[in-house]
């Protein structure tokens, strides 16, 4: 799975294991860190201080950090894991990020704009509305105002809105725009996975 460029909440994994036995190292996220370089730059401690243990007793071995969004700034990515316990060894993760085209699940849509009419002709411009933002995620039966509702004008009837991580979290993402003098509709997304 790939990284995508300059997103936040992304998990990057990695595997401990024992290097005179090679079985996997459980227990240790308190001892394991890592340090990031971006495009070959100079590395830097991960913002992440210590991975979390995906599952010790199914997922043996397997630690997740958690990037930061200006961590994944780059077209490519050395992560060098390292952990304070004798004999246990992780190995460098080399990875290139990919442009994020997809609109991802349960991450913020941030600035999506659109455009509202007056109901009146249906193509004048409605300029200096109130907005109300709403949205519901794959069989929801109602829509839920959005947390950043109502909408922001940019300019000429022009809008945008920030649709928040929890908002985004479906495969599925229908979105209302409406107001009393307005035309109603609606834009569905369909998710990628990060």
């Amino acid at each position: 799975m790939p990284l995508y460029k300059n997103i936040a909440s992304q998990k990057l994994s990695v595997y401990a294991y024992y290097g005179s036995t090679n079985a996997p190292a459980t227990g240790q996220a308190a001892n394991i860190s890592a340090y990031i370089s971006k495009d070959g730059a100079a590395a830097a401690a991960t913002n992440d201080a210590a991975p979390t243990e995906l599952d010790a007793t199914n997922m043996k071995g397997i630690y997740l950090f958690d990037l930061a969004q200006a961590e994944t700034n780059a077209n490519m990515l050395d992560v060098s894991p390292v952990c304070s316990t004798a004999d246990v060894l992780l190995d460098p993760v080399h990875v290139y990020t990919e442009a994020a085209s997809d609109i991802l699940y349960g991450v913020e849509l941030a600035n999506f704009p659109f455009v509202m009419y007056l109901s009146s002709d249906g193509k004048t411009p409605a300029t200096g509305k109130t907005i109300v933002v709403e949205a519901r995620q794959d069989a929801d039966a109602s829509f839920t105002t959005c947390t950043n509702s109502p909408a922001t004008e940019v300019e000429n009837g022009s809008y945008i809105i920030t649709l928040t991580a929890a908002e985004m979290t479906g495969s599925f993402i229908e979105v209302q725009f409406s107001e009393g003098t307005c035309i109603t509709y609606s834009v569905v997304f369909k998710t990628s996975l990060s």
